[in-house]
């Protein structure tokens, strides 16, 4: 007699088999997974519309109990319809069905009653144990799955189809032979019926010996690890995502609550100076007014020292003293006008400062966003580069070349008389800017075209939309290469990047190292530039740490960088004659060698066409096949 499988360790296990681990109730209408955990088809679906609720879309779940992952064939659209594709476990239904039935149903069709000790999943009855022996000695049901009654309740129940490899339109026929025209397993009944007409019909032997010996198998095998290593590197890079994010917010935290001490120290220092200065004011004008007041009340004195006098004089005194006090009453009256009594009048006015309005009308400190990206885990660069069409424009030295917003592409005519000229999709002249000395590159801004000019040290200054002059910068500095991130321009200029605003006034340089002439503007990254020197690629921040360095043995003279909708950086590398794809965090993607010495490479992201410069004189148009 078999005995059941046993459990997986440390995975809790319901003890009585007839009870749903999910909803521990006896099942209602079972349905079982691949990994033969049965589960109601209620509490599954539930389950597989709250995995798909959380995360979507979905290519499968993990069984509930032992967590194995359970791939489902199509699509999530409709999740509470996958509990269908999995079949209902009749043979569980059937033991809940009997339940404390134990007498051998073999025995009761003869009318006895014998104690039952043994189930057959085959035939789905109890049986006794002299029911058990001759089960084991037919010659048609000695391989019968048999259990001892137990050990069943304790043990994970499935269908005979899912330990034999059945026919899934004929459950009592083996699976013999493969359809090749459908691809599909059957067996003889689905052969003579629904293949009947199919042209290749092979037993599975053949079938599987004829896959071995076509390599599909390995082939199969090598692509499956291969999306799983590019699945394993991108979870594994938004793995890294979440620790920058965790490290941006604690850098930005530690940032904000250090500045505002800052300036709450700083408000608190100028408060306490405030005070002191009105303190010292209110003490001073008090002072003022305190002497001014006693001068006064010294007057008041004496003028009412002589009335009293008089009046005494007039009532009680005689005529001597009646002379005497009004001679030296009028003496000091007249002393006392001639004194010039004045009356200080003092205000305290505040002059309160513009920027405390502003701070109390400040609504936030800084503003926080949130830049958010979804590229392709599988970008397409798989295929191979297919040229399409060359291009030789005469007296040429194009070093840079880039798309415009309506779709036209300018490259620089790197000449001390050249220009810059204008194409359209078919890479027909459509403009010429001319009388330019030694223009390096262009960069587009809003309504404004920018093209640097190396010869006259200065960026001039075009409308995108009619190409006519409206101004020039003056630097006073050699300038290559341009790019354009949030409106502000970086400039590289040999051996520093210079960034300015838009009316040329210098707002940060960054020390590179020598011969750096191209650069680029990442959403993700501030700034990536090639050191032809070094023959690296590098990536910095806004203060200008670097964040990561590409160097590869098959990477020399790296010099024109481009990138796609995806922040995927083109590198071409113009002496080793490739073209290095990396990610916006410096890792390589792929490389397409044999790329006759590329200058620059510009991609026209809605015709998915890529131009490469080679040799300073030969435009070339690909698309990936």
């Amino acid at each position: 007699i078999q005995t059941m499988a046993t459990p997986l360790k440390d995975i809790p296990i319901v003890e009585d088999v007839t009870l749903c681990s999910i909803c521990f109730e006896k099942f209602k209408k079972p349905r079982y997974l691949p990994c033969s955990h049965s589960f109601c088809q209620s509490c599954l679906s539930s389950y597989i519309v709250s995995i798909c609720a959380s995360t979507e879309p979905r290519l499968g779940f993990n069984c509930p109990l032992c967590r194995e992952y359970i791939p489902c064939k199509g699509t999530f659209d409709k999740p509470e319809e996958l509990v269908n594709l999995f079949p209902v476990n009749n043979l569980l239904e059937k033991i809940i069905e009997k339940g404390d039935q134990l007498n051998c149903e073999s025995c009761l069709r003869d009318n006895e009653e014998e104690e039952a000790s043994a189930y057959c999943a085959t035939c789905m009855e109890n049986l006794c144990q002299v029911c058990t022996k001759c089960h084991k000695k037919g010659l048609v049901t000695k391989d019968h799955r048999l259990y001892l009654l137990s050990e069943i309740k304790s043990s994970s129940i499935v269908p005979e189809s899912v330990s034999n490899l059945t026919c899934s339109n004929h459950k009592n026929r083996e699976i013999e032979l493969f359809c090749n025209d459908h691809e599909k397993l059957c067996c003889t009944m689905c052969v003579s019926t629904e293949h009947r007409k199919c042209e290749s019909v092979d037993t599975v032997e053949i079938a599987a010996s004829n896959l071995r010996e076509s390599g599909k198998l390995g082939g199969l095998l090598n692509d499956v690890r291969n999306l799983e290593k590019k699945l394993i590197g991108s979870k594994a890079r938004q793995e890294k995502n979440v620790t920058e994010i965790e490290d941006t917010v604690d850098d930005i935290t530690e940032k904000a609550e250090k500045e505002f001490n800052t300036i709450v120290d700083h408000l608190e220092k100028l408060k306490n100076e405030l005070l002191q200065d009105i303190s010292v004011i209110g003490k001073q004008n008090k002072e003022k007014l305190r002497k001014s007041i006693e001068i006064v009340a010294d007057g008041v004195q004496c003028s009412k020292s002589c009335g009293d006098k008089i009046e005494r004089a007039i009532v009680k005194g005689g005529d001597v003293e009646l002379l005497m006090e009004y001679y030296s009453a009028r003496a000091t009256q007249d002393q006392m006008n001639c004194f010039h009594f004045k009356e200080k009048n003092i205000s305290i006015l505040e002059n309160r400062s513009e920027l405390l309005k502003q701070i109390k009308d400040l609504k936030s400190l800084s503003q926080i966003e949130t830049l958010e990206f979804e590229p392709d885990v599988f970008p397409g660069y798989e295929k191979e580069l297919s040229l399409k069409r060359e291009f030789s424009p005469s007296n040429v030295n194009i070093c840079s070349g880039t798309f415009l917003s309506n779709g036209s592409f300018i490259v620089a005519n790197h000449l001390s008389n050249g220009g810059c000229n204008i194409y359209d999709n078919g890479l027909t002249c459509i403009k010429t800017i001319a009388g330019l000395s030694d223009p390096f590159a262009a960069a587009e801004y809003g309504t404004e075209l920018f093209i640097t000019c190396l010869g006259t040290k200065s960026i001039k200054v075009f409308s995108s939309s009619d190409y006519s002059e409206k101004r020039s910068i003056k630097l006073n500095i050699d300038v290559y290469g341009i790019t354009c991130r949030n409106g502000v321009f970086y400039l590289a200029c040999g051996d520093k990047i210079i960034k300015i605003d838009s009316s040329g006034e210098r707002l940060k340089e960054y020390k590179t190292g020598k011969r750096v002439v191209h650069l680029l503007g990442l959403n993700r990254v501030n700034l990536i530039y090639s050191n032809k020197e070094k023959h690296t690629v590098t990536a910095i921040n806004e203060e200008g740490d670097a964040l990561w360095e590409y160097k590869a043995s098959n990477l020399k003279l790296p010099y024109g960088l481009e990138r796609d909708s995806d922040d995927n950086i083109f590198v071409a590398g113009t002496e080793s004659e490739n073209i290095h794809i990396l990610s916006y965090t410096g890792e390589a993607i792929r490389i397409f060698d044999c790329v006759q010495k590329p200058i620059f490479l510009a991609i026209n992201k809605q015709m998915q066409v890529y131009y490469v410069c080679s040799e300073y004189k030969k435009i070339k148009v690909y698309e990936l096949k």
